[in-house]
């Protein structure tokens, strides 16, 4: 194994449900598997492209420093941001499996040409983040919908994070007069994931949060918080799409909520 990869044994974390990892494990292996080129795995993410310089624009925010990402799939995002962002000095790349971490991340950096001493390979979980104060950054492009706990995930992020730090997250979102029964129903979905076997919704962690649930649990966590909306729901029950800066105040103000669980 390589020098630059840490193990945080995510296979530990009671909070990542086995099928949702599984499920990945086989995605990823399989999408390592194929063809693929640089020019694909960029273009197919444009509109969260679009979505990371937007808030990176509208917040004047420069990525700087110690970046982590979580939930970073095939590492794309990363891979983007190394390639573009010169003032990064070091990214951490995390996801829970290993077949992303070992084999689909470095097979993406590499065709985007990315220095291999620039990347550090991450097996772990957003719930267990094991360096403290440690990261200028944390980028979440479509993984916080995967939490079975977005508060527990959002205090871990907060934690990694150094003071003065941000979270630039995109993700889909429900409208906040969105019914439990919304919920309900969709447990019990079942779906065949692309062609790796039919599974129930609530054998994973697949969960479009209402948009207060990213204020309420991002402020309980010790978070300044900022969404853009980039589209509305169409209805009670249909997802659109935000993207959220959460920023870890430096003063003493926000170290400990004044509204907490």
């Amino acid at each position: 194994m390589k020098e630059n990869f840490l193990d945080w044994s995510p296979s530990t974390d009671s909070l990542l449900k086995v099928k949702e990892r599984e499920l990945h494990a086989g995605l990823h292996s399989h999408i390592s598997e194929n063809e693929r080129t640089a020019d694909r795995i960029l273009a197919n993410r444009q509109f969260r492209i679009d979505a990371l310089e937007r808030i990176l624009k509208e917040k004047g925010i420069r990525l700087k420093g110690e970046i982590l990402e979580v939930g970073a799939g095939d590492g794309w995002c990363s891979a983007y941001i190394a390639k573009t962002k010169k003032e990064v000095r070091t990214i951490y790349t995390m996801e829970c499996n290993e077949p992303a971490v070992t084999k689909l991340i470095p097979q993406t950096f590499q065709l985007l040409g990315i220095p291999d001493d620039k990347v550090v390979y991450v097996l772990g979980s957003f719930n267990n983040i094991v360096l403290k104060d440690k990261f200028d950054f944390v980028v979440a492009m479509g993984a916080l919908h995967h939490s079975s706990n977005l508060k527990r995930t959002l205090s871990e992020i907060y934690s990694a994070i150094k003071p003065g730090g941000f979270l630039i997250a995109q993700e889909p979102y429900m409208a906040d007069q969105t019914p439990n029964a919304f919920y309900y129903k969709q447990n019990d979905i079942e779906k065949n994931f692309n062609g790796y076997g039919r599974i129930l919704n609530k054998e994973r962690s697949d969960t479009f949060f209402r948009k207060c649930e990213y204020y309420a649990a991002g402020y309980h966590s010790g978070f300044d918080v900022s969404i853009i909306e980039i589209d509305q729901p169409i209805g009670p029950e249909k997802p659109a799409n935000l993207i959220l800066s959460m920023e870890k105040v430096t003063s003493e103000i926000g170290k400990t909520p004044v509204t907490t669980w």
